[in-house]
């Protein structure tokens, strides 16, 4: 696959942004998440068995040395196309026979005790202070409410000549100029037109890992692993600046994958720019979110812990046989009220602008028995009544709204029972 050059301009779409933010928050193109609701905890003594700033921390690490920097992805990419890229497959060759002639060859270093067929770290969001510094697809926000911080890593699409689409996540880029001239149009008028030229390298992991669930099921639906961590206010506040996510990972022929873009000069915008993406090709193994001031390891996700988180789930939620969804097409909020079995009612927060309590929506409910919904304004209670959808257990059903006698008198309270 060394060598591979694709010209998509479909995927020029999207106007590129270069930062070395430390922490920027992702941009969703048709993007489908898939929330695991993944409470990963991680044993409160500390263990720190590395102090290699480039090699995989033991799976077993609770703390991560502060200076630790992960792998440089550009230099495994040198490192490959000096060698295993110089060794091509035979068209004759099974890849299982190529991939074990790779393995025979004298192991190739990276870094000092890191080799090619090590298990590699990857920063996927670094400080800023370290040499790569993209990090666009991490973000993370804080419930201060449920006392749960939320780490969302998503990742893109591109397509690959051989491979079709694959998802991808950039880690770094470099910008060329070219130079530049006088561009005229068919008007006559001139403008100074630029040719710059920008190199990015991130990883392409394969659509049928744990780290690539996508909801969606068209082809550049984009996957996004949200991961739910339970944290005090004090600690959230002291983190928040310095939640990185480390992924530990596999490389996997072939090793890389390459494609380019193309885009000619506008009147408007006045550069023929080309972009080269070249993709370490890994397989997922774990993926860990720390705090890079303290070292200490917060969440841990692999295979195994969601595994063993959806057993959890399913374990619950037997006891919770009622599930709901509401929502509207239109709206993201609504002035409801919920009650499930003999829970407190929840009436949502004061939605600026409106001076009253309203829930976010979609929402997501579950009860043992029975879910009360109410709505206390008239004048809201038509659009509800006709727009909100209610889905049970799967299934859509139209809510039976009944009025409430109140206490306070001229009050007006409509309530669906399910």
């Amino acid at each position: 696959m060394h060598g591979i050059r694709e010209v998509d301009r479909e995927l020029m779409n999207t106007k590129m942004v270069f930062t070395t933010s430390a922490l920027v928050l992702f941009v969703g193109f048709g993007t489908a998440f898939v929330d695991l609701a993944l409470f990963a905890q991680v044993p409160a003594a500390a263990q720190s068995d590395s102090l290699n700033p480039r090699g995989a921390p033991s799976s077993s690490s609770t703390v991560i040395n502060p200076n630790f920097e992960g792998v440089d992805p550009r230099i495994v990419v040198d490192v490959i196309q000096r060698t295993v890229a110089s060794r091509p497959k035979s068209e004759f060759e099974t890849t299982a026979a190529y991939q074990e002639r790779v393995r025979a060859l004298p192991p190739v270093e990276i870094y000092p005790g890191i080799t090619l067929m090590s298990d590699l770290a990857l920063m996927l969001n670094p400080s800023s202070d370290k040499p790569i510094a993209l990090g666009q697809d991490v973000s993370h926000s804080y419930d201060a409410d449920g006392q749960v911080m939320t780490v969302n890593v998503q990742l893109g699409r591109r397509k690959i000549a051989g491979l079709g689409v694959v998802s991808d996540f950039l880690l770094t880029d470099s910008y060329q100029n070219n130079g530049s001239y006088i561009g005229e149009n068919a008007y006559g008028a001139t403008t100074e037109v630029y040719n710059a030229r920008v190199s990015s390298v991130g990883i392409a992991v394969d659509d049928d890992t744990w780290l690539t669930a996508r909801a969606g099921k068209l082809p550049f639906d984009s996957s996004s692993l949200s991961i739910q961590i339970p944290m005090g206010t004090l600690e959230a506040q002291s983190v928040s600046p310095h939640l990185r996510a480390l992924l530990i990972c596999d490389l996997i022929y072939p090793w890389l994958l390459k494609t380019s873009n193309a885009s000619a000069a506008t009147f408007s915008e006045p550069v023929n720019l080309l972009q080269d993406y070249t993709y370490l090709h890994v397989a997922p193994r774990e993926l860990w979110i720390f705090d890079d001031q303290s070292g200490k390891v917060l969440s841990k996700i692999s295979p195994e812990s969601i595994r063993e988180k959806q057993a959890a789930v399913a374990v619950e939620d037997a006891s919770y046989p009622l599930h709901m969804e509401i929502s509207t097409p239109t709206s993201r909020f609504a002035f409801i009220s919920y009650q499930c079995d003999d829970e407190p009612e929840t009436f949502g927060s004061i939605r600026q602008g409106f001076g009253k309590p309203a829930v976010d929506l979609p929402l997501k409910l579950r009860a043992k028995k029975r879910i009360v919904i109410r709505v206390r304004s008239q004048s809201d209670f038509p659009y509800i009544r006709q727009n909100m959808v209610f889905q049970v257990n799967g299934m859509v059903q139209r809510a039976r709204w009944k009025e409430e006698k109140n206490k306070a008198a001229g009050t007006f309270v409509a309530a669906a029972t399910f």
